[in-house]
């Protein structure tokens, strides 16, 4: 059984929403770390906390965000950065979404210090 959102059909996902009123939330970025690791790593040790925690708790988890604010690192052509301000748009509708839906306990799992502000 999965815990993540994405996967589901509709009709899973609302049968699980009758189990847990917890959803994770995790964040990440898609930026230049050399030639050592993967553009994603903040989301997948993000993406994998997340995992963890949900099956330890059987929380869902919500869609992520996969680019972060990483401005700092412009400069690259293997940075993907979004303004702030479309981070705060995409998490107030989705917060929004999940508290409509039901949830009452958010869990944001953050692999990027640009997103925690």
């Amino acid at each position: 059984m999965t815990n993540y959102i994405r996967e589901m059909s509709g009709k899973q996902y609302l049968e699980r929403l009758k189990e847990t009123d917890t959803v994770i939330i995790p964040l990440g970025a898609c930026e230049i770390y050399g030639p050592h690791l993967p553009m994603g790593q903040d989301l997948i040790v993000a993406d994998r906390i997340a995992q963890i925690v949900a099956e330890k708790t059987n929380a869902l988890i919500a869609p992520t965000i996969e680019i972060g604010e990483s401005s700092a690192l412009d400069t690259f052509q293997s940075t993907f950065s979004i303004p702030r301000s479309v981070i705060e748009g995409f998490l107030d509708y989705l917060v929004g979404k999940l508290l409509e839906d039901g949830f009452k306990n958010l869990l944001f799992i953050s692999g990027h210090a640009g997103n925690v502000e």
